[in-house]
C-alpha cells in the first residue's frame, strides 16, 4: 500500500477511536457501576489514537506520498480498525435502540447500561493492545525508511561517480547480452564461485581483443542483478571521461552499493564526516574508509552472510599501470570481510600491468583464459549466436517485405558454417556481420551477406584479414557513383571517421562538429551508413564509439595503406586535429573566461555548470589533448610552428583553462613532451620559451591549482624579471598595484617547494627509477609525491609519533620508514599497504637503510645500536653494540658487505655485515657524528659533525679531508650517483654542494626558512631533493648555475620592519647586525645603519618619527632618521633587549630584558634614568600607562609588576598567571590592566588595588598581545591558535572570534574602533557580535597579510609564495612591508581609497 492510501486508512480509524472516546464519555456520566472499565477502555483508546496521529503525520509528510507503507503498519490498520468498528457498534446500539431511548426519555440517563463485563473490556484492552503495538512498529519500520532514504539521498549526493559506467546505464543500454544457448558451462562456472561460500574473492576472466569479454560481463552483471546478488559494477572505457580511469572506480561502486543497500547509507555518511575530502583521496583511503569499513560495520556473520558481486570490465583500458595493480590488490581484501561475501568479477586483456597485479596476489583469485576455450565449444557459441540473430533479421525482413521473401531455411546450413569459420574466435566478426546485413541503410540481407562471404575465399589465418572479413564488407557499399563522387565520399570519410577513431576520447556530435569546423549535418551523414561498426547516440550529449577497438586497428594498419581505400593516415590525422585544436582554442580562450573577477576565487568555489558552460565538451578536449595529437604526428616543433604561435598569445589562457579542469598538473608533461618535439639549431626561441614556461608552471602549479586567476596575479608579480613568460604577458600582470616587490632577475636552482605536511620534514628519499620522491615528518606521516609534477600521491599513516627516516628497497617496491616510537614499518609502495612493523630497540629510531640486493634492512637508534633485518621475513638478525651514545645513522656500503654507522659519541664505525663484526672506528670528529654516506664506488665515507664534513678512505680508515662553510650543523650528506659532487645539509637553512675530488665549495642552495634536514639525490643525477623544519620538502635543479645576487637587501634574516608614523620611511632590522632604512615611495634603500654587536632584534620610531630605536643583545641604540646618523647607545642591560616603548609624551623609553630588569632611558639626553628591579625570570613587555606615571611590566615569573615611572618604586605585582606573562596592555581610563599569558588566559586587574578583577578563557593556546579599544569597552587579544578574540570588558562575555590564519605579535585599536592594527594589517570589526564563528576569514580587512595569502576586505588577493612568506610584517595604510629570513625587505603598495 503507497502512502496516500495508508494516510487515508489512518484518518478513516482516527475518526472511529475520536466517536468511541466521545461514547465512553457518554456511558461515562450516566453508568456508575463499571467507571472503572469505562475509564480502562477511555484511556486505551486515547493511547491508540496518539498512535495513529504519529502515523498520520508521517505518511502526511514530504516523504509520505512516495513511502511504501510497511506490511506491519498495513496489517495493523486493518485489524484495528476491524476491532473499533465492533466495539463502536456495540456501544452505538445499546446506546441508542429504540426500547432504550424510550426508557431514557421516562428515567434519564440512568436507564443506560454498560454492555461489556470486566473480562470482556479486559480482552477488548488487550487486543488494542497488541494493535497499537503492531502500529507502533509498522511506524517505526516506516520512520527508519524514511531516514534511511533521507540518509541514501544525502550520502549519494557527496559521491563523484563515473557516468555511464554501469553496466545497466542508458548510453550501453543496446549492447550486446550473451546469446541464451552460449558460454553455458562458462556462466554456470562463473555463477558456481560466486554462491560458492569457500571460493576465491576474485574471478579474472581474460581474452584477447574480440572475444566477447564485455558481453560475457554485461550478461554476468544482468544474471546477478536478476538474483538480488549484484552490488555494483564499472565498466572501463578507454578514451572517456572517468571511465578511463580509477579516479572514481570506488566512489561510482560505492553509490550503487548504498542504493541497493540502505542500511550502508549512515557507515558511508559517517566516513565522509570524518573525512570530507576522502572522496578525492588515494584509492587505498577510499576503498578502506568508503567500501570495506562500511561493509564490515553491517553487521552479520559468516552464516548468515549477504553476497555482493562486483562487476569490472575492461580492466586494461584504465589509464594508469600502478592503478590497475592497485584496484587489483585492494579488491583481494575483501577476503578479510566477515559480515558480507564481497565478490569481484574482473575482465580485462591479458597485458603485463594486469598479470603483475595478479601475479601479487597468487592464490587469492580464480580465472579464465576465453581464447584458451576448446575451438568446438567457441564454434558452438558462435553458431548459436548466428543461427539467432540470422533468423531474427529474416523475420524482420519478411515482416517488412511481403513481396520480397527469404525462405524459411535461410541463410542455409553450408553458408551458416562458412560465417562461423569466419568467426571463430572472435565474436566481434558475427557481431558486426549481424549489424551490418540487418542495417535497413543498405539493399537486402541476402546482397548484404553475400558482400561478407565474398571475402571467405581470400581469408588467410592471420588477424588483420579477419578484420578485413569483418569490416570491408560494411564499408565497401559506400563506393558507389563516379570516381569523383567516391574520391570526395573517401576525403569526408578519412576526415569524420578519422577523427573518431583517433581522439583520445570519444565526443558527442555536435563538439566533434565544432572540432572538425564542419556543419552538424554533415557528420550526421557520414555516419548515417556507419551504425554497424559506430555507435552512433541519438542523445546530443552522449559520444559516438567504435563498437569495438579493432575497428581502429583496421583503419589505421600501415600494412593496408595500398589495399584498403578507407586506410587513414595516422600521422597526418593526427597533425589536421592538432592543428583545428588550436585554432579553436585561439578563437575561444580569453582572461577569466568564467567571469569570476575576484583573483582569489577558488576553483573548488566555482559551480561546476559555469565552468561547463564556459570550457564546452570541444574546447576541453582540445585543451587536454593538443599535444597528444602533434606528439602523434612526429612534427618537429621550430620557431615559426603554430604551437609556439599559438603559445605565445595564450600560454596563460590555456594555464587558467587547465586549472578549471582541475589538470593543471597536466600541462607539466605536456610542456616536457612539447620540449622533446622541438628541432635542435633552428628552434632556440621557442625551446627557451619551453624551458621557462616548464619552470613558470613548476613554480605557480600549486596555486594556480587552487585558484585559476592567481595565473595573472601572483604567478606573474613573483616570477623572476627575466622569465620570458613574464616578459611576453607583462600585459597581465595587476596593472593597478603601482608598486610591486622586486623579485629576483632569474630563475634560481629551486624548481618547486612542495607543502602538504603539518609539521618538521625530517627525510627525503627518490624512488629508484626516479619517479616518486618519499618524505617523512614529525606530523607522523610519510608521503609519496610525483616528482615530475610535484602533486602529492599519497599519505602513509600508522606511526604514533615523529617520523625520523625513510628508505627505499632497491627494486622500488617497499619504502621503510623509522619513527621515535621505536619502530621501523615497511610499506608497499604501489598500494601503500602497511605491511609489517620490526620491533626491538628501546628508543627512538633514528635511520633506516636497505642493504644493495635488498634482502637485509639496516635501522639505528637512540639506545645506542644497530639492528639488522631480514626484509623477507622481518626477523631480527643481529645487534650491533658499540657506539656509546645514540647512533644517528646508517649507510651500506655499494657491495653490501660493510655498513657505516654515526653516533653522538663523536665516531663512525664500521661493521662486517655478514659477521655483524666491528671492523674499525673512525675518529678525528669534536661533536656529534650526524650522518654517513658512502660515494657510489664504495672508496670514500663522507660524515658530518655540527658544521664540517669529513671525507675517510673506507680501506685505510684514513682521513681525507674537511670540509668547512656551514655555519650551523651539518645534518645530512649524499652522493651524487656520479660520485662526483657532495651535497651537505645544514641548521644553517643551507644546501652546499662540494667538488668531491678537490673538496672545493661549488655553490650554495638558499631558500628554505629553518633547518635543513636531509638531502638526496635523484637517480639520475639531475635534481636534488632537501628536506627542512619550515615543513616543505624542495626539489632543487643541480645544473642550474647560482646567479649573482642582484637584490639590495640584509644579509640575514630580517627580524623586524616597521613604518614611520607618517609612512614615508621604513626600517628594518637584522641578524645580520644591522638596520636598514628605506625610501617607501621608490622601494629604494636609503642607508644602512651600523653599530650593533648582535643580532638586531627590534626597531620602532618615537611618536614625532624623528628617532628611531633598535635594540639587539644587550643595548637600545637611538638614530636619527632624517639623516641616519646614530644618536647615542642605551648601555646597561646585561643579557637580550625583549622591548621597547616610548611614554606617551615621547621623553621617555622603556626596556625590558632577559636581564630580569627594565631601564628607563631619557630620550633627548640617552641619559638612564634608573632600573626597575623585582622580576626573577626574563621581562617579556613593557606598557605604559595613559597619564605616563605607571609603567606596566611582564615576565617569565608568571607576574605582572606596576612600577612608578616618576621614582622607579615598585607598587604592587599582580599574581594570578600559572604561566609566563607575555604582554600587557592598559585601558584608556588607566584604571584596568590586561595581561595575556602562555596559560591560554587573559586576565583583568584594577589598577588602583591590583585585585584580580576576572579572568577571560577561551583561546586554545598561547594568548600573545592583547588591546583596548578607544572607549575602554572591548578588549581585543591574539593568540598563538591563530584568532583574535574580543571581550567586552565590563562582563568578560567573548563577543566575537576572527579566523586570521597566523598568529599576531602586535594589537591595537584605531582612534575610531572600528578597526584593529596589527602587525599583519588592519582588521576591521564585524558589525555584529553575536556572531561567534570560531573558523570564519578576518573580518572585513582593509589589507592583511596572512601567512601565504594578502588579503584586501577578507577575501583572498594575492597568493606568497614560499620564498615570499614574511617573517615579520608592517603595514601603513595601503603599503604593505614584508622581512624575510632571505634578508629581503620588499614592498606592496595598492591603490584602494578609503
Amino acid at each position: 500500500m503507497d502512502g496516500v492510501s495508508s494516510a487515508a486508512s489512518v484518518i478513516a480509524v482516527i475518526e472511529l477511536s475520536a466517536k468511541i472516546a466521545l461514547l465512553c464519555v457518554q456511558y461515562s456520566s450516566a453508568v456508575k457501576n463499571a467507571k472503572h472499565d469505562i475509564e480502562r477502555l477511555q484511556g486505551e483508546v486515547g493511547r491508540l489514537e496518539t498512535t495513529l496521529q504519529n502515523a498520520r503525520q508521517l505518511l502526511e509528510s514530504p516523504n509520505g506520498k512516495r513511502l511504501q507503507a510497511s506490511q506491519a503498519l498495513w496489517d495493523g490498520l486493518r485489524d484495528c480498525s476491524s476491532q473499533l468498528t465492533q466495539l463502536h457498534s456495540t456501544l452505538e446500539k445499546k446506546l441508542h435502540p429504540g426500547s432504550v431511548r424510550k426508557a431514557m426519555s421516562q428515567l434519564g440517563l440512568r436507564a443506560l447500561k454498560w454492555p461489556f463485563e470486566s473480562k470482556e473490556i479486559d480482552n477488548i484492552i488487550n487486543r488494542l493492545e497488541k494493535y497499537r503495538d503492531t502500529l507502533a512498529l509498522g511506524l517505526a519500520v516506516d520512520q527508519a525508511k524514511e531516514v534511511l532514504e533521507v540518509g541514501q539521498d544525502l550520502i549519494l549526493s557527496k559521491l563523484p561517480i563515473a557516468n555511464d559506467a554501469a553496466f545497466d546505464s542508458h548510453a550501453d543500454e543496446h549492447d550486446a547480452r550473451c546469446h541464451p544457448n552460449t558460454r553455458i558451462d562458462l556462466l554456470k562456472d562463473i555463477r558456481k564461485w560466486a554462491e560458492d561460500p569457500q571460493g576465491e574473492c576474485i574471478f579474472w576472466l581474460n581474452g584477447m581483443a574480440g572475444t566477447g569479454k564485455s558481453t560475457i560481463s554485461r550478461t554476468v552483471a544482468q544474471s546477478f542483478a536478476d538474483q538480488g546478488l549484484l552490488g555494483a559494477s564499472f565498466f572501463f572505457k578507454r578514451g572517456e571521461r572517468d571511465r578511463d580511469n580509477a579516479t572514481r572506480l570506488f566512489t561510482t561502486i560505492v553509490a550503487q552499493l548504498v542504493a541497493k543497500e540502505p542500511a550502508l547509507a549512515a557507515h558511508v555518511r559517517a566516513a565522509i564526516e570524518a573525512d570530507h575530502t576522502v572522496t578525492a583521496k588515494a584509492l587505498k583511503e577510499q576503498f578502506n574508509k568508503l567500501l570495506l569499513k562500511p561493509l564490515e560495520n553491517l553487521g552479520g556473520g559468516l552464516g548468515n552472510a549477504k553476497t555482493f558481486v562486483l562487476v569490472v570490465d575492461a580492466l586494461d583500458e584504465c589509464k594508469r599501470d600502478g592503478d590497475i595493480r592497485l584496484v587489483i590488490h585492494l579488491l583481494s581484501q575483501a577476503k578479510s570481510l566477515s559480515s558480507v561475501r564481497l565478490r569481484a568479477f574482473l575482465t580485462s586483456r591479458p597485458e603485463l600491468p594486469i598479470r603483475l597485479g595478479f601475479s601479487r596476489i597468487k592464490g587469492k583469485y580464480q580465472d579464465l583464459v576465453l581464447h584458451e576455450i576448446p575451438k568446438p565449444i567457441i564454434e558452438h557459441d558462435i553458431a548459436a549466436f548466428l543461427d539467432f540473430e540470422l533468423a531474427s533479421i529474416r523475420d524482420e525482413h519478411n515482416a517488412l517485405f511481403p513481396d520480397r521473401q527469404l525462405p524459411p531455411e535461410w541463410p542455409g546450413s553450408q553458408i551458416a558454417q562458412d560465417l562461423v569459420k569466419m568467426a571463430a574466435p572472435h565474436f566481434i566478426f558475427a557481431a558486426t556481420v549481424c549489424r551490418f546485413i540487418r542495417d535497413s541503410a543498405w539493399c537486402d540481407p541476402d546482397d548484404r551477406l553475400a558482400k561478407v562471404l565474398e571475402y571467405q575465399s581470400g581469408m588467410r589465418q592471420s588477424e588483420i584479414d579477419k578484420l578485413d572479413a569483418t569490416y570491408r564488407p560494411v564499408l565497401d557499399r559506400l563506393l558507389v557513383g563516379s570516381e569523383a563522387s567516391q574520391k570526395s565520399l573517401l576525403d569526408e570519410f578519412q576526415t569524420v571517421v578519422g577523427l573518431i577513431v583517433l581522439l583520445a576520447e570519444p565526443l558527442p556530435i555536435r563538439p566533434l562538429a565544432r572540432l572538425l569546423g564542419i556543419p552538424e549535418k554533415a557528420v550526421i551523414r557520414r555516419l548515417e551508413p556507419l551504425h554497424s561498426v559506430l555507435s552512433v547516440p541519438t542523445s546530443p550529449t552522449s559520444p559516438v564509439r567504435m563498437f569495438h577497438l579493432s575497428f581502429h586497428d583496421f583503419l589505421v594498419d600501415p600494412n593496408k595503406q595500398s589495399t584498403n581505400p578507407f586506410w587513414i593516415d595516422r600521422v597526418v590525422t593526427h597533425e589536421k586535429i592538432a592543428i583545428r585544436c588550436l585554432e579553436l582554442l585561439s578563437g575561444h580562450l580569453k582572461k577569466d573566461i568564467c567571469n569570476l573577477r575576484m583573483l582569489g576565487t577558488a576553483r573548488a568555489d566555482i559551480e561546476p555548470s559555469v565552468i561547463d558552460s564556459n570550457l564546452p565538451l570541444d574546447v576541453r578536449y582540445a585543451c587536454l589533448y593538443w599535444v597528444y595529437h602533434i606528439q602523434q604526428s612526429n612534427t618537429r616543433i621550430t620557431d615559426d610552428h603554430q604551437t609556439y604561435a599559438f603559445l605565445k598569445r595564450h600560454f596563460l589562457h590555456w594555464l587558467e583553462a587547465l586549472s578549471l579542469l582541475g589538470k593543471i598538473s597536466e600541462s607539466v608533461r605536456m610542456i616536457r613532451d612539447l620540449q622533446g618535439l622541438v628541432s635542435p639549431g633552428i628552434s632556440s626561441t621557442v625551446s627557451a620559451f619551453l624551458h621557462d614556461a616548464a619552470r613558470f608552471v613548476l613554480g605557480f602549479r600549486q596555486i594556480i591549482d587552487l585558484c585559476p586567476l592567481q595565473t595573472y596575479a601572483s604567478a606573474i608579480v613573483f616570477a623572476p624579471m627575466k622569465s620570458i613568460i613574464r616578459e611576453i604577458f607583462c600585459g597581465y600582470s595587476p596593472q593597478w598595484i603601482p608598486l610591486l616587490p622586486k623579485v629576483d632577475l632569474e630563475w634560481n636552482a629551486c624548481l618547486q617547494t612542495l607543502e602538504g605536511h603539518s609539521d618538521w620534514v625530517t627525510a627525503v628519499a627518490f624512488s629508484p627509477d626516479g619517479t616518486t620522491l618519499a618524505s617523512s615528518s614529525d606530523d607522523q606521516t610519510v608521503r609519496l609525491w610525483d616528482v615530475a609534477t610535484g602533486e602529492h600521491q599519497r599519505t602513509l599513516k600508522g606511526h604514533s609519533d615523529w617520523v625520523t627516516a625513510v628508505a627505499f628497497s632497491p627494486d622500488g617496491t617497499t619504502l621503510a620508514s623509522s619513527s621515535r616510537d621505536k619502530t621501523v614499518r615497511l610499506w608497499d609502495v604501489a598500494t601503500s599497504e602497511h605491511q609489517r612493523t620490526l620491533k626491538g630497540h628501546s628508543d627512538w629510531v633514528t635511520a633506516v637503510a636497505f642493504s644493495p640486493d635488498g634482502t637485509t634492512l639496516a635501522s639505528s637508534s637512540h639506545d645506542k645500536t644497530v639492528r639488522l633485518w631480514d626484509v623477507a621475513t622481518s626477523e631480527h638478525q643481529r645487534t650491533l653494540e658499540g657506539h656509546s651514545n645514540s647512533v644517528t645513522a646508517v649507510a651500506f656500503s655499494p657491495d653490501g658487505t660493510t655498513l657505516a654507522s654515526s653516533s653522538h659519541d663523536k665516531t663512525v664505525r664500521l661493521w662486517d655485515v655478514a659477521t655483524g663484526e666491528h671492523q674499525w672506528t673512525l675518529k678525528g670528529h669534536n661533536n656529534w657524528v650526524t650522518a654517513v654516506a658512502f660515494s657510489p664506488d664504495g672508496t670514500t665515507l663522507a660524515s658530518s659533525d655540527d658544521q664540517t664534513v669529513r671525507l675517510w678512505d673506507v680501506a685505510t680508515g684514513e682521513h681525507q679531508q674537511t670540509l668547512k662553510g656551514h655555519s650551523n650543523w651539518v645534518t645530512a650528506v649524499a652522493f651524487s650517483p656520479d660520485g662526483t659532487t657532495l651535497a651537505s645539509s645544514s641548521d644553517d637553512q643551507t644546501v652546499r654542494l662540494w667538488d668531491v675530488a678537490t673538496g672545493e665549495h661549488q655553490r650554495t642552495l638558499k631558500g628554505h626558512s629553518n633547518w635543513v634536514t636531509a638531502v638526496a639525490f635523484s637517480p639520475d643525477g639531475t635534481t636534488l631533493a632537501s628536506s627542512s623544519h619550515d615543513k616543505t620538502v624542495r626539489l632543487w635543479d643541480v645544473a642550474t648555475s647560482e646567479h649573482q645576487r642582484t637584490l639590495e637587501g640584509h644579509s640575514n634574516s630580517v627580524t623586524a620592519v616597521a613604518f614611520s608614523p607618517d609612512g614615508t620611511t621604513l626600517a628594518s632590522s637584522s641578524h645580520d647586525k644591522t638596520v636598514r632604512l628605506w625610501d617607501v615611495a621608490t622601494g629604494e634603500h636609503q642607508w644602512t645603519l651600523k653599530g650593533h654587536s648582535n643580532w638586531v632584534t627590534a626597531v620602532a620610531f618615537s611618536p614625532d618619527g624623528t628617532t628611531l630605536a633598535s635594540s639587539d643583545d644587550q643595548t637600545v641604540r637611538l638614530w636619527d632618521v632624517a639623516t641616519g646618523e646614530h644618536q647615542q647607545t642605551l648601555k646597561g642591560h646585561s643579557n637580550w633587549v625583549t622591548a621597547v616603548a616610548f611614554s606617551p609624551d615621547g621623553t621617555t623609553l622603556a626596556s625590558s630584558s632577559d636581564d630580569q630588569t627594565v631601564r628607563l632611558w631619557d630620550v633627548a639626553t640617552s641619559e638612564h634614568q634608573r632600573t626597575l628591579e623585582g622580576h626573577s625570570n626574563s621581562v617579556t613587555a613593557v606598557a605604559f600607562s595613559p597619564d605616563g606615571t605607571t609603567l606596566a611590566s611582564s615576565s617569565r615569573d608568571k607576574t605582572v609588576r606596576l612600577w612608578d615611572v616618576a621614582t622607579g618604586e615598585h607598587q604592587r605585582t599582580l599574581k594570578g598567571h600559572s604561566d609566563w606573562v607575555t604582554a600587557v596592555a592598559f585601558s584608556p581610563d588607566g584604571t584596568t590592566l590586561a595581561s595575556s599569558s602562555h596559560d591560554k588566559t587573559v586576565r583583568l586587574w584594577d589598577v588602583a588595588t591590583g585585585k584580580h578583577q576576572r579572568t577571560l578563557e577561551g583561546h586554545s593556546d598561547w594568548v600573545t598581545a592583547v588591546a583596548f579599544s578607544p572607549d575602554g569597552t572591548t578588549l581585543a587579544s591574539s593568540s598563538h591558535d591563530k584568532t583574535v578574540r574580543l571581550w567586552d570588558v565590563a562582563t568578560g562575555k567573548h563577543q566575537q572570534t576572527l579566523g586570521v590564519q597566523t598568529t599576531l605579535r602586535r594589537l591595537s585599536f584605531l582612534d575610531n574602533g572600528s578597526c584593529l592594527e596589527t602587525d599583519r594589517g588592519l582588521l576591521r570589526m564585524t558589525p555584529s557580535p553575536a556572531n561567534t564563528s570560531t573558523d570564519q576569514k578576518p573580518g572585513s580587512s582593509v589589507l592583511f597579510v596572512g601567512e601565504k595569502w594578502i588579503r584586501r576586505d577578507g577575501k583572498d588577493l594575492i597568493w606568497l609564495p614560499p620564498d615570499y612568506r614574511a617573517q615579520c610584517v608592517a603595514v601603513h595604510g595601503y603599503t604593505i612591508a614584508l622581512g624575510h629570513a632571505s634578508g629581503q625587505v620588499r614592498l606592496f603598495r595598492f591603490p584602494f581609497n578609503d
